[in-house]
C-alpha cells in the first residue's frame, strides 16, 4: 500500500541475515523562480546546482542567483534567479548662462555695454540596471561640458564726463568779430553817429 511520489527513490537491498530490505527516500519540493516564473522540481538531497540542472537551467554572465551552488538542498530552499540586464545611454542636458555685472572706468557714467549670454551644453552617460525587465537602478558614469556656458555681462560705466572745452571766437582780421559769435541785443538801428 505505500505509493511512490515524483523524485521518490525505491532501493531494495539484501542485508547479512539474506533478508530483503526495501529502502523508500522521499523527495521533497524545491522551488525555482527565474523572473515571473516558478518552476518545482523533486530532489532527494544535493545542492541549488543539482537543482538547476534538473530544471535544465543554466546560469549566464547576466543571471544573478540568491544562493550560491555549492548551498545544501532542505525542504525549506527557494531558488530566486535573476536575470540582469545593463544598458548604458546618453543624452544632453542645458547649462544655463549665468549674469554678472562689472564697472568700468573706461566707459562713461551712465552708459551700460550688454554682451548676450549663451546656454551650454553637457553630456550626461548613465548604466542603468534592469532585474527582470524592470528599472532596479541607474547610475552616472561621467558628465562631459561639450559646449561651455557664455556668461551674459552687463557693463556699467563709472568714468567723469569730459566737460567740453569753451569755443574759441578768432577775427579774421584785426578789429573784425565773426558775426555767427556775436549776439543780438536789440534790434533798432545805431545812430550814423555811433561807430562800431
Amino acid at each position: 500500500e505505500v505509493k511512490l511520489s515524483a523524485g521518490d527513490k525505491a532501493q531494495l537491498e539484501t542485508n547479512v541475515n539474506g533478508d530483503s530490505v526495501l529502502t523508500i527516500s522521499r523527495a521533497f519540493p524545491v522551488y525555482i523562480t527565474v523572473g515571473k516564473n516558478t518552476k518545482m522540481v523533486s530532489m532527494l538531497g544535493g545542492t541549488v546546482a543539482d537543482a538547476l540542472a534538473e530544471a535544465n537551467i543554466s546560469l549566464d554572465e547576466n543571471s544573478v542567483c540568491n544562493l550560491k551552488p555549492e548551498t545544501v538542498l532542505t525542504k525549506e530552499t527557494y531558488i530566486d534567479v535573476v536575470s540582469v540586464n545593463y544598458v548604458t545611454e546618453s543624452y544632453e542636458e542645458v547649462i544655463p548662462f549665468a549674469t554678472k555685472v562689472e564697472y568700468s572706468s573706461s566707459l562713461e557714467k551712465g552708459k551700460t555695454k550688454v554682451t548676450e549670454g549663451v546656454s551650454g551644453v553637457k553630456t550626461i552617460t548613465v548604466k542603468k540596471t534592469y532585474k527582470n525587465g524592470t528599472l532596479a537602478s541607474t547610475e552616472t558614469v561621467s558628465e562631459v561640458v561639450t559646449k561651455p556656458a557664455v556668461d551674459k555681462v552687463t557693463v556699467i560705466g563709472t568714468k567723469a564726463k569730459a566737460k567740453k572745452p569753451a569755443k574759441q571766437v578768432t577775427a579774421t582780421k584785426v578789429g573784425e568779430v565773426p558775426y555767427s559769435s556775436i549776439k543780438t541785443i536789440s534790434t533798432l538801428k545805431a545812430p550814423s553817429s555811433l561807430t562800431l
